[in-house]
């Protein structure tokens, strides 16, 4: 059981840092080949799954909380971006850090993490971020689908650019989210200061 201790002193400190920490590796986001520019790849949810294995969902989603308000002050997105990213990001790190507290896996929990992940993504677009960039941003889905029609050509319909853009991009995201973060876990959660904080030191693979 995830003891409920985010609210002292040294919690708040750590989740402070590790979101600063996590908006700075969020600004070297970059494209990827085969997806539109607009879905760019960043690692700053390694960060916030750290947290998340020490103290559990809560912390974790602070630090994705914290690094997406630092990111309203560069955001052109009117913070639709930074809801999508919130909810998305924060479906990754809250499903894995729960799941590792009730049953110590990692590898396991990472994979099922990283299909919740790619549910949420595709349901949040569907009734939120969409609907909100035409509206907040007067982004027409037509311009959406005309962006990724330019990489895809077989994206011709809301429904195809769920499947074969916004499904299969946070499904890479996630995993690679995932290969960087298991050994960085298994360097760091063996060091004693790592162990002040955790509540949980006996993951398994």
């Amino acid at each position: 059981m995830v003891q409920r201790n985010y609210f002292k002193l040294k919690n708040i400190i750590l989740i402070a840092l590790t979101g600063a920490l996590a908006f700075i590796i969020m600004l070297l986001e970059f494209p990827l080949p085969f997806f539109p520019p607009f879905l760019r790849l960043d690692f700053s949810d390694v960060p916030a799954l750290l947290t998340g294995f020490a103290l559990g969902p809560v912390a974790g989603l602070g630090v994705v909380f914290m690094r997406n308000l630092l990111h309203l002050t560069v955001t052109a997105t009117m913070g639709v971006g930074e809801l999508a990213n919130f909810l998305i990001s924060g479906s990754l790190v809250a499903t894995a850090s729960l799941l590792y507290h009730l049953n110590n896996k990692i590898i396991l929990n990472l994979l099922l993490a990283s299909a919740v992940m790619v549910i949420v993504a595709v349901v949040v677009n569907l009734l939120l971020i969409i609907p909100l960039y035409e509206a907040v941003l007067d982004l027409p889905l037509e311009e959406t689908l005309a962006a990724a029609q330019e990489i895809n050509p077989a994206v011709d319909s809301l429904n195809s650019y769920l499947i074969m853009v916004i499904a299969p991009f946070n499904l890479m995201k996630a995993i690679a989210v995932s290969v960087l973060f298991w050994p960085i876990y298994q360097k760091i959660s063996r060091s004693a200061i790592y162990q002040q904080f955790s509540l949980n030191n006996n993951g398994e693979l």
